[in-house]
């Protein structure tokens, strides 16, 4: 069950969030369960550290203290190759289609 923490509380949580979790498992089950967990030790007033060290206790491996969460730049510029092929694609058939027509003598 949700907790009422303030905005710092809450970005707080966020930051811990992203210490246990992977970006890769956000969409996992049991995600949002860790977070609503965090949420509570956070609005208990547990210690960072306390946090982190019980959640590597429960469920093993290792958490980064260090962790800073960093924007991740937007992957957009990847569609780009694919988009000139496709681009490209189109000006090949586009002139084919104009060279057939005008070679076409029932055209003229």
């Amino acid at each position: 069950m949700p907790v009422p923490l303030t905005a710092e509380q809450y970005t707080h949580a966020e930051d811990l969030y992203w210490k246990v979790m992977q970006r890769c498992c956000i969409r996992k089950p049991g995600s949002a369960k860790i977070h609503l967990e965090i949420e509570k030790m956070v609005y208990d007033g547990r210690s960072d550290k306390d946090i982190l060290a019980d959640f590597s206790r429960r469920y093993g491996g290792k958490v980064n203290l260090d962790r800073v969460p960093v924007a991740r730049p937007n992957a957009d510029w990847m569609l780009l190759p694919a988009a000139v092929t496709a681009a490209l694609f189109g000006l090949l058939l586009l002139r084919n289609r104009r060279a057939k027509a005008s070679s076409d003598p029932a055209t003229h």
